[in-house]
């Protein structure tokens, strides 16, 4: 694949950076809500994490190689980057919501009342960093094809350049 000189290297880097910095957060508040809470299934943010630091770092290193091989791997990686962001996105927004209608159906005591503020902070940082994930993940995806951005060397230019001349014979 031909890259041509408008092909978008500091977009590419910059979202691969966004990335890697949402990922290392949503590792981050992962441990913290695991350890905090107690979560049973604690390790979902920790895991979606490391995927969204896989694409950052990949789409790091396609800005810097340029390979066909590196580009299907960056699509690919942050399409499902981004359905993993929209599937945590639904069940930290349910957890929340599961949370609300604990600590209001009962008087808990003081515990309930201490935990309550940290644990909205945390899920509502979360999901606002996920949500911002799923955005970054699918202008990654699009933005890091290439295919947009070629010169006229493209296979599409030699197949129109193939036809003009056989439209110019007598």
């Amino acid at each position: 694949m031909a890259f041509g000189k408008s092909y978008p290297h500091r977009l590419i880097i910059g979202l691969g950076i966004t990335q890697l910095v949402i990922s290392g957060l949503i590792i981050i508040f992962g441990i913290v809500t695991s350890l905090y809470i107690g979560f049973k299934y604690g390790s979902a943010p920790i895991v979606i994490g490391i995927c969204f630091a896989l694409a950052g770092i990949l789409a790091v290193l396609l800005s810097k190689y340029r390979k066909d091989g590196l580009v299907i791997a960056v699509v690919t990686v942050s399409v499902l980057s981004s359905l993993f962001a929209a599937g945590l996105f639904i069940g930290l927004a349910v957890l929340m919501a599961q949370f609300a209608s604990v600590y209001n159906s009962f008087d808990c005591g003081t515990v309930c009342q201490i935990t309550k503020g940290p644990v909205y902070g945390i899920l509502g940082v979360m999901i606002f960093l996920l949500l911002v994930e799923f955005v970054v993940a699918i202008v990654t995806a699009s933005t890091s094809g290439g295919c947009c951005f070629q010169d006229n060397q493209g296979t599409h230019d030699k197949v129109s350049n193939e036809t003009e001349k056989e439209a110019m014979l007598p």
